[in-house]
């Protein structure tokens, strides 16, 4: 069966191109032309698969939860960590996302590109029970940072710097390499900075730019649609969910914008507004659960953790303690942990008791994923273990809840 070419579109000054169809398509194959765009007023269409080649079902259990995960029962600081791949020399892990059976990430490999996001990624697959079987489902993914499911399809967003443009791809859960790996299949390409962020309210797939363009896809047509930009917080962007909204910050702009999940206009208006915290107070990065947003930022008083609540309720600044730097948060029933970089560790925070500050695991967590069964990161290093016990860069663990 055939893929129907798209249309692309013009949103607000960045052009978001259409992706040609695989002839393929209903085994997810590569395209075999060059991408073709077609300029129109009105959103952008990429050749996307129809239902019959595994495009992603969005059941209850596969959408984000209306509620967090449950809490675990133990301590952060004593519940048991689980190696679930330790790398023997070193890597980078980014865009960590789980199922009921496996986490996900992108991995760039060792070295300054690497560490930074600026090599070609694997997308690699270990299972929670703990039995170090590493499988890849891509290679050479230029500049991967962003990943996302949706119900058992993956999606990520890989960068050509010569065309300055972004692809979105996809593949699923299960479509692991053996000797090569199956082809992804392409969904758009977005003109403009890289894609840092990505998250999905059901069937809608937001992505967000490094300078901070925020795009919607449709994944429920055929072939997807995407509209934007529905807003632009502005340099060094946060993306989060809930089972209704998208919310977007940055780092240097104190709102937060609140975006409706058919949203086809642009709109910066600031659903909440973060009290003033000096010139880097925005919240980046940030997280949510079915009550409230939460963010980390690094105020002139020192760190803190903002929560803003979903009913338009106060907003309240947590101290936070010791100013670390922060690009990973999320939250399940009674935490919200908070990855340190540069060896500050996986941090938990209690909702009930927001002074509690548990330093849960020692390393460089940049990327952390929550569920029911427990609290995943990976350790994002170029070194190998070393003769201090630090863990091995690359490495990905479990706090099992």
């Amino acid at each position: 069966m055939g893929c129907r070419l798209g249309a692309a579109v013009s949103g607000l000054g960045v052009a978001l191109a259409c992706v040609a169809a695989a002839a393929a398509c209903e085994s997810f194959a590569s395209n075999e032309g060059e991408p073709t765009t077609t300029t129109t007023d009105a959103s952008v269409e990429s050749s996307a698969a129809p239902d019959d080649a595994g495009t992603a079902t969005i059941d209850a259990d596969t959408r984000p939860p209306a509620c967090p995960s449950r809490a675990p029962a133990c301590n952060p600081t004593v519940c048991t960590r689980r190696t679930l791949f330790e790398s023997p020399t070193g890597a980078s892990p980014f865009g960590t996302v789980v199922d009921s059976t496996h986490v996900y990430w992108l991995e760039q490999p060792g070295g300054r590109p690497g560490y930074d996001g600026g090599d070609k990624a694997k997308l690699r697959r270990v299972s929670k029970k703990g039995d170090g079987k590493v499988e890849d489902l891509v290679r050479d993914q230029n500049k991967a940072v962003a990943l996302e499911r949706v119900g058992d399809v993956l999606y990520w967003a890989t960068r050509d710097d010569a065309a300055a443009t972004s692809t979105l791809w996809r593949t699923k859960t299960s479509s692991v390499c053996n000797v090569d790996c199956p082809a992804p299949q392409p969904v758009f390409v977005l003109t403009g900075d890289h894609v840092v962020a990505l998250r999905a309210v059901g069937s809608q797939l937001f992505a967000v730019q490094g300078n901070g363009p925020v795009y919607r896809v449709d994944l429920s047509q055929t072939p997807s649609v995407s509209f934007g930009p529905l807003a632009n917080p502005g340099k060094f962007p946060a993306l989060t969910t809930t089972a209704t909204h998208a919310y977007a910050s940055a780092l240097l702009d104190p709102r937060i914008v609140r975006i409706e999940p058919t949203a086809k206009q642009g709109s910066d208006v600031a659903w909440a507004t973060v009290p003033d915290g000096g010139s880097n107070a925005g919240l980046a990065p940030t997280t949510s659960d079915c009550s409230a947003v939460w963010g980390y930022r690094r105020a002139s008083a020192g760190a803190e953790l903002v929560r803003a609540d979903l009913d338009g309720g106060p907003i309240s600044v947590l101290a936070a303690g010791n100013s670390i730097d922060v690009f990973g948060i999320a939250a399940d029933a009674r935490y919200v942990y908070v990855g340190g970089a540069n060896g500050g560790g996986l941090l938990a925070f209690d909702k009930e008791n927001p002074s509690a500050r548990y330093p849960a695991q020692k390393g460089n967590v940049w990327r952390i994923a929550v569920d029911d069964d427990g609290i995943y990161w990976g350790e994002h290093s170029s070194e190998p273990r070393n003769d201090a016990g630090l863990p091995s860069g690359g490495s990905i663990y479990m706090l099992v809840k």
